[in-house]
């Protein structure tokens, strides 16, 4: 099966939910280890247009607030409950959610 690395970006006050979210959909699951994630630190930049519904921040007004980026990993079958997941949980009207294929050796 064809492993899948996964990357949410979100403000640093939403952080945990994040991470629970990724871990209670499966994802960071390698042999004996579970929750296996790696964490960025650092900030987030965002101009919501006229027609956005920004959670944070105001329209047309770019801001820059302190933020992380959380990476892990899943295989193809988790991915649609994963990026379900992350979604309900992410604060934003537009999560940034990357998924790349992988070789895990």
């Amino acid at each position: 099966m064809k492993a899948i690395k996964v990357s949410v970006i979100v403000q640093a006050t939403h952080e945990k939910e994040i991470r629970a979210a990724l871990e209670n959909a499966g994802a960071g699951k390698i042999g004996s280890y579970r929750n296996c994630q790696f964490i960025v630190k650092g900030e987030a930049q965002f101009e919501p247009d006229e027609t956005a519904d920004p959670a944070i921040g105001e329209k047309m007004k770019l801001d820059v607030v302190p933020a992380v980026q959380i990476q892990t990993w899943c295989f193809e079958d988790q991915v649609e409950n994963i990026v379900k997941m992350v979604k309900e949980a992410h604060p934003n009207e537009e999560p940034a959610i990357e998924l790349m294929p992988f070789d895990m050796r």
